[in-house]
């Protein structure tokens, strides 16, 4: 390949790479050190229940990467095949995962649509506008599974669960709560802009992004800013006549997408666990993903498996070393392996390296 690397694939050096994975195994070793005796070892029965269940999760897996697909297909009006659609969901999934928070890759994303063949402001309104689908599905879904399970399920207290451990000691349904609330307050702010942009004032929101950002403290993200001002304009132009069979199949592929990451969760208890309330452990689930969002570790590493043992520690009990591994192993390990794999096929595909 003789062009020099674009600057948005510098993302995917080793050392992105291996932070978090280390920062997750460090975690679970941790985990398996300070609760997983021998004696749970044993009281594990691998039997044919445990892997009915896990190999439900790893269809949840497929079902998320065919939603993805499904959707990037539509945004593009099907100008993606097959193959690309999978490569370039498997490669933004690989940018997330190694990056603070679990939308995050947008600038990579953006590489990708448009070394596709995708023209710069058809690929801008796609990122612009799975980022608002997304956002969409949570400020949509919150307050309805809060009104359907209440707010004490929703945020159980565990801390006298956790007495005796000195990382989790301090975790009650207040830290839940404020975790939460900060998360859901800074995407309900970030879909109702873009909304307003893409769908009413594309220019008043551009405005607003620049005059914001100019002020003093704000400047350092004033040059962001003002890209998302003119990609909301961009999105906007693109996106005014599509008829609603664009908007509804978009959103269905969403919703379906979300629902298979989230129910990943309920299959691993199950597995080991047994049945329990499936609405409950799904409300948590929500709770523990919007947490992720905001922007910490990369891939969330460390905040997502004390965030799983924090909302799921009544259901899993001993069990907190095993449980929250094999979610991990179902929901964020596998991006990182298929990413290392077909990152340098679509580089060999679309560079024509022989």
């Amino acid at each position: 390949m003789s062009e020099k690397r674009p600057g948005a694939l510098k993302l995917f050096k080793p050392r992105n790479i291996i932070i978090p994975v280390l920062i997750s195994l460090a975690w679970v070793v941790w985990s398996v050190y300070a609760s997983w005796d021998k004696e749970d070892r044993n009281n594990v029965d691998w039997n044919s229940h445990v892997f009915f269940w896990l190999g439900l999760t790893f269809l949840l897996l497929i079902v998320r990467m065919l939603a993805y697909m499904w959707r990037i297909y539509i945004l593009s009006d099907k100008k993606l095949n097959l193959k690309s659609s999978f490569q370039i969901i498997t490669i933004w999934e690989f940018a997330s995962a190694i990056t603070p928070s679990v939308i995050g890759g947008t600038a990579v994303a953006m590489f990708l649509l448009t070394k596709e063949k995708i023209k710069l402001g058809k690929s801008t309104s796609i990122v612009l506008i799975t980022a608002f689908l997304d956002e969409l599905f949570f400020i949509l879904f919150a307050p309805i599974l809060l009104l359907t399970v209440g707010i004490p399920n929703m945020f159980p207290d565990h801390s006298d669960l956790f007495e005796a451990d000195e990382l989790l000691s301090n975790i009650d349904d207040s830290h839940l709560k404020t975790s939460f609330l900060i998360g859901y307050l800074i995407l309900l702010t970030y879909t109702i802009l873009i909304g307003y942009g893409i769908f009413l004032k594309p220019n008043s929101v551009r405005k607003l992004l620049y005059r914001v950002f100019s002020i003093g403290f704000l400047k350092q993200w004033k040059r962001a800013a003002v890209r998302t001002g003119i990609d909301i304009v961009t999105t906007s132009q693109e996106l005014k006549h599509k008829p609603k069979s664009y908007w509804i199949k978009s959103f269905v592929a969403t919703v379906l997408a979300w629902l298979g990451r989230y129910l990943e969760a309920n299959f691993v208890i199950i597995a080991f666990m047994g049945y329990g309330d499936q609405l409950i452990m799904f409300s948590r689930s929500f709770v523990m993903w919007i947490i992720m969002m905001i922007p910490t570790t990369p891939g969330a590493s460390g905040i997502a498996e004390g965030s799983f043992i924090a909302l799921f520690k009544d259901m899993i009990m001993d069990m907190e070393a095993l449980i929250p591994f094999f979610w991990r192993a179902f929901s964020y390990f596998p991006y990182l392996i298929i990413g290392v794999i077909f990152l340098p096929r679509w580089i060999k595909r679309v560079y024509d390296v022989k």
